[in-house]
């Protein structure tokens, strides 16, 4: 950058001290370069210039007021304070107040300048700025010097200088000597500064450019003049900075630094000596965007901040039994260098060991520079120790940190969960043992280590009336309860307590006995609490009972156990009764189980175990039925008890098999992307076939009822079943969706009942849409729109072909030519076609509305269309000449398209024009219109040449039609001059003028009888009788008269003496 001469320094100081005291202002950071408004306007590119200079030798502790301005060399050499400059002031306190001054001036409101206050020394250093304007000092490839004048508050003190850094102005644009806007999220302090260069350590570089960093509140009217990207997002963004750099850097920017609203300090730096930043490599290197294609710099290119390593949280639990359990710390705001911290062990009560709690590396954690923001994950393996000790913790560390600092989480805790809770286990079922027992051994046992065993107490809770203490039962030395020790600090414990019981040798009620668990000291679970002991009385009858009072089975489930406990027996053998009671069960014996007969005596000896088990078969008859029930009983016969509320089972028989479904209640979907309504639901379904097997392994076919139609599919496996239309199926499996059809599958069960069934008639349709699916349609008059789509040749087996048809109204639809059907390898059908087939869907995505397409079974499917004829109403028909036109008919037969077709000339001996007037006409037919006619125009020639012949035919029929047979019609016109008139020519007659308006006169070398004038279509309008004499009109030879005719072409005949004819044209003007 250019400074300004020593020399003209010194004249201009001289000027200036003339009127003002020397002053120095000493640069600080200066930017090398400013963005000027483009091509001089101004209004949309302005960028704030920012720079902070320090302000010398004024008056001490005194306050200024100030305005700051750009200047040129004109300016420098006003030695007044009414300096001219240009540019509207940005005015930047140590409070953290950006004030913007339109027009400065130190005579202005407060709005147009602004105060400092110097130091004890008279010195001054603060941040100050210019928001350039359309004037030309602020051209592209100009020079500006930042000048500040200023005036003490109190007493007359004044100052004027300029910096004698210069700044360069370029403009934006995507040359070389331009400039790129540059902007960028940070984590900076807002109202500070970010300061950019293109030396990675720039101790003797000057700033490419400053800008302020978000949100500096500053007043919203400059926003307008503000680039776009600026105004929409920048300002007013917390931590968002803007400003730019040249274009011609090749090395790029290496440097983002932040520095201090207060001091000017820097307070951190960002650098990348490639001059690509950051993890989203954003180049800075010879940029070319302007101010419309900015270079953003994200938080994770350059955050301004130093990046922050930490743990992600400072508490997290798990339980002992995780296994692996993984543990985070997060970096935050990368440079261009990698960071590292320690990861250790900092503490805890969890022991640290393979054998132990937990293990875990401890290491140094590496983030790599210009990377996102991430985290590292540490993997910890939790030992399950399988012993019960309550919640440990494992604090985590991170310390030494290098190109990075520690955030708030430098720690972290992790509770480890003790999922090890000694459980103390009690007998959950009544102990049962016979009076004369003796001594009864009750287990009690806790499933885990403890660090400290558990003071148990086994006492009685209460007794049954007939039981008596201490003369039948007694527990410990008091014979109430016992106290020991429960638990190991090395493995699970059990201990056997024992009891005393006596024989009362009397008939009496079981004895019984509740006793409790209690803990007195210790730490473990102990969930029941009560053990129930039944001493049965062994002097009277036995006690029967079922074991289970409630079966619930399934007809596959083959044999059901009744159980039957003894519950006590005396020396005598016992007799009781096993009863189906068949009045009240709704199964049937003999045909759902077997029980015959149906009441059985069962004996009770000393060698009978004490569980009795009967066995019950039941059978599955393969028939869907409601669920079923069989009431079992027990009755007393001798000795024995039956225990009330035990003496009845009842087996509830489950149906396993499929309920049976119309097809039309499976197959429905009315749901609104179409999914089936039953799907997964298994069932069995009765119908017929449709179509043929469309697979060469396992089955694809289509079944049908009266109510619908679905599709089956089964691989590989067939059942030994062909498919062949016409046969009635039962079919089991599961409803399934496959490409939007409803089909079932994963079949267990084909069963052919019959064969032959009648095919139903196929339905008319005139679109393919969901209720078309699996049912038998046809639809007419269609034709292919692309004949190449025809599978002419044989396809592979198991493929298959779309191929597309339009109907008369230009519906597309598809046809689906399966490769098991004998259509594939046939001609491609000509002209429009009829077609049956099988409805189907290949729609692989939600909602399933769209794909629909028709599969033929075979090519007798396929049947030319009979389509409307069109016929002329006559064959031969005849017109004479003069008739002017002629009408011909025609006739349609049926009358539902809309076609086309021409009316041509064939041939004949007719001539045009002048026999007839007629030329090709194509005709459109509309629906509904079964009779028409159009005219050809016929001319009289006015010669005798005889009749003529006009052939007319039907060709060229396009859309849906025939031509009928009944095609050609061939007309005759009839010559109205006979045969023996001739031109007037022929017989030296003339006649002028023609055209005449009046009078007309015909000359003759033969004598005229008389004279006739017609219309071209035949009628005589006048007669002139010729009669030779001087009291007569003419001569017989000079003839003259007047006609007065509208205007048009008459013919005119003369009859001569001796009967010859002669005829001509005559024009009426």
């Amino acid at each position: 950058m250019k400074k300004i001469a020593l020399a003209l320094g010194m004249i201009f100081s001289v000027q200036l001290m003339a009127q003002l005291p020397s002053r120095q202002i000493l640069p600080i950071l200066v930017p090398q370069f400013a963005a000027t408004t483009k091509s001089g306007t101004g209004d949309t590119t302005r960028t704030p210039i920012i720079f902070r200079l320090r302000l010398n030798q004024m008056k001490a502790n005194t306050k200024y007021r100030y305005i700051v301005k750009a200047s040129n060399w004109l300016d420098i050499r006003t030695n007044t304070l009414s300096v001219g400059g240009a540019g509207n002031a940005i005015f930047i306190d140590t409070l953290g107040t950006f004030k913007y001054g339109i027009s400065p001036s130190l005579t202005s409101s407060s709005f147009s300048n602004d105060t400092f206050q110097t130091d004890i020394m008279g010195d001054y250093e603060g941040w100050f700025g210019i928001l350039n304007t359309s004037n030309a000092r602020f051209a592209a490839g100009k020079y500006i010097y930042p000048i500040i004048l200023a005036v003490s508050i109190s007493g007359n003190d004044t100052f004027k200088n300029y910096c004698t850094d210069s700044i360069k102005m370029i403009d934006y644009g995507s040359s070389s000597s331009q400039a790129t806007l540059i902007w960028g999220s940070s984590m900076a302090k807002d109202k500070s500064f970010v300061v950019l260069y293109d030396a990675v350590n720039p101790l003797s570089v000057r700033p490419l450019s400053i800008a302020m960093i978000e949100n500096t509140e500053i007043s919203s009217l400059w926003k307008a003049y503000l680039p776009y990207t600026v105004k929409n997002k920048v300002q007013g963004v917390a931590g968002n900075w803007a400003t730019f750099i040249p274009n011609d850097l090749s090395s790029g920017l290496k440097r983002v630094e932040n520095f201090s609203l207060q001091t000017g300090n820097s307070l951190f730096a960002n650098t990348d000596p490639d001059g690509i930043w950051g993890p989203s490599k954003k180049s800075t290197l010879s940029t070319s965007g302007g101010s419309s294609s900015p270079i953003y710099l994200s938080n994770d290119d350059a955050p301004l901040v130093q990046p922050k390593i930490e743990f992600w949280l400072r508490n997290s639990s798990t339980k002992e039994d995780i296994g692996k359990y993984k543990v985070f710390v997060s970096r935050k705001y990368s440079n261009d260098k990698d960071q590292t911290v320690r990861f250790f062990v900092a503490g805890g009560t969890a022991s640290k060991g393979t054998t132990n709690d937990f293990t875990v590396a401890e290491r140094t954690l590496t983030f790599k520079g210009s990377g996102a923001a991430g985290y590292d994950t540490s993997v910890i393996t939790i030992n399950d120790d399988n012993s019960a000790e309550g919640t440990e913790s494992i604090v985590l560390g991170i310390d030494q940190p290098m190109n990075c600092v520690i955030g708030v989480e430098k720690a972290h805790t992790i509770d480890l969960i003790d999922n090890d809770i000694a459980n103390i286990i009690i007998p959950n079922s009544p102990i049962v043992v016979k009076e004369n027992a003796g001594r009864i051994g009750i287990i009690l046992k806790m499933d885990k280590s403890v660090s400290t065993a558990s003071k148990i107490m086994l006492a009685l809770k209460r007794k049954g009336d007939s039981t008596y203490i201490p003369a039948e039962f007694q527990l410990g030395k008091n014979a109430k309860d016992s106290t020991f020790m429960l638990g190991k600090s090395t493995k699970a414990d059990s201990l056997m307590i024992y009891a005393k019981v006596f024989d009362d040798f009397d008939i009496d009620f079981n004895d019984t006995v509740i006793l409790v668990v209690r803990q007195l000291t210790g730490s473990a679970y102990l969930k029941d609490s009560l053990i129930t002991l039944v001493m049965t009385d062994n002097d009277g009858p036995a006690n029967i009972e079922f074991i289970d009072t409630k079966l619930t089975v399934t007809e596959k489930v083959g044999t059901v156990l009744i159980r039957i406990r003894v519950a006590s027996r005396s020396d005598a053998d016992a007799d009781f009764t096993l009863r189906c009671y068949t009045a009240l069960s709704s199964a049937i014996e003999g045909t759902d189980f077997s029980f015959n007969p149906t009441s059985k005596i069962i004996t009770v000896s000393s060698s009978t175990p004490d569980t009795i088990v009967v066995k019950i078969p039941f059978y599955d008859d393969n028939n869907f039925e409601l669920i079923k029930k069989v009431y079992f009983g027990l009755g007393n016969l001798s000795n024995s008890i039956i225990t009330k509320g035990k003496d009845t089972l009842i087996i509830t028989l489950l149906n396993d098999d499929l309920p049976i479904y119309k097809i039309g209640t499976v197959n429905k979907q009315n749901n609104a992307n179409k999914s089936a309504d039953s799907l997964n639901v298994r069932c069995r379904v009765y119908g017929t076939v449709y179509g043929m097997n469309m697979r060469t392994v396992g089955m694809n076919f289509t079944i049908m009822d009266n109510t619908g139609g679905m599709g089956v599919f089964n691989s590989p496996k067939t059942f030994g079943y062909t498919v062949t239309e016409g046969d009635s199926l039962m079919i089991q499996g599961t409803v399934n969706q496959f490409q939007g059809l409803v089909q079932i599958d994963k079949l267990d069960t084909i069963i052919k009942i019959s064969s032959g069934a009648s095919i139903k008639k196929p339905l008319g349709v005139s679109v393919l849409n969901e209720s078309t699916e699996s049912n038998l349609v046809s639809m007419r008059r269609l034709k292919l729109v692309d004949a190449t789509e025809w599978p002419s040749t044989a396809l592979a087996p198991n493929a298959f072909k779309n191929v597309r048809v339009m109907n008369t109204s230009g519906r597309v639809d598809t046809l689906n030519i399966d490769a098991e059907t004998d259509i594939d390898g046939n001609a491609a059908p000509q002209g429009y076609f009829d077609v049956k087939g099988i409805g189907s869907q290949f729609d692989n995505s939600s909602p399933f509305t769209s794909r629909y397409v028709l599969t033929p079974r075979s090519i007798k499917d396929f049947n030319a269309s009979t389509l409307p004829t069109v016929n002329f109403s006559k064959t031969t028909d005849q017109i004479f000449e003069p008739a002017d036109s002629f009408r011909m008919d025609f006739s349609i037969n049926p009358t539902d398209e809309n076609f086309s077709f021409d009316v041509a000339i064939k041939g004949g001996t007719a001539v045009s024009p002048t026999d007839y007037d007629f030329a090709t006409r194509k005709l459109n037919i509309a629906k509904n219109v079964s009779s028409f006619f159009i005219r050809a125009n016929i001319s009289d020639d006015g010669d005798p040449d005889g009749d003529k012949l006009l052939i007319f035919v039907i060709r060229n029929a396009q859309g849906p039609c025939f031509i009928g047979n009944d095609s050609m019609l061939t007309l005759s016109i009839k010559d109205n001059e006979a045969s023996v008139v001739k031109r007037f020519e022929s017989g030296q007659i003339k006649m002028y003028p023609n055209p005449a308006s009046g009078l007309v006169t015909i000359e003759s070398v033969m004598a005229l009888k008389s004279l006739h004038v017609y219309t071209l279509s035949g009628q005589l309008i006048r007669t002139i009788a010729v009669q030779n004499g001087p009291n007569h009109l003419g001569n017989g030879r000079n003839i003259s008269f007047i006609l007065n005719e509208a205007p048009g072409l008459y013919r005119v005949q003369a009859i001569t003496e001796s009967g010859a004819m002669f005829s001509d044209f005559l024009g009426v003007q």
